[in-house]
């Protein structure tokens, strides 16, 4: 049985400004590509919430923190959280930023 997503705050707005990023410099098409990605890679995460990478955080808040690739946009990362019946989103980031900052 597939566990649900919540999508944090700060989750949806790293959408929304990637969406808004490549709308702008790449094309409506490339960012509704995203979207899709975006779809199906949390899907997959629903599926097996185990198939993303544990990260390794020195804040003990983020202990148990995964991270998935986005297919197709190998560049951009969820971090996600499993809990007892849920997955919750934390982030959706391009990884070339400084991400411990971030967080």
């Amino acid at each position: 049985m597939s566990k649900g997503a919540i999508f944090s705050p700060e989750s949806l707005d790293d959408i929304s400004e990637i969406l808004d990023y490549l709308d702008e410099n790449a094309s409506p098409v490339v960012a509704l590509r995203f979207y899709e990605a975006v779809q199906k890679s949390v899907a997959s995460i629903e599926e097996m919430p185990g198939i993303g990478a544990l990260r390794d955080f020195n804040r003990p808040v983020l202990q148990g923190m995964r991270m998935f690739v986005i297919s197709e946009f190998s560049n951009h990362l969820i971090f996600y959280r499993e809990a007892s019946e849920t997955i919750e989103i934390v982030r959706v980031l391009d990884g070339r930023r400084n991400l411990p900052a971030l967080f």
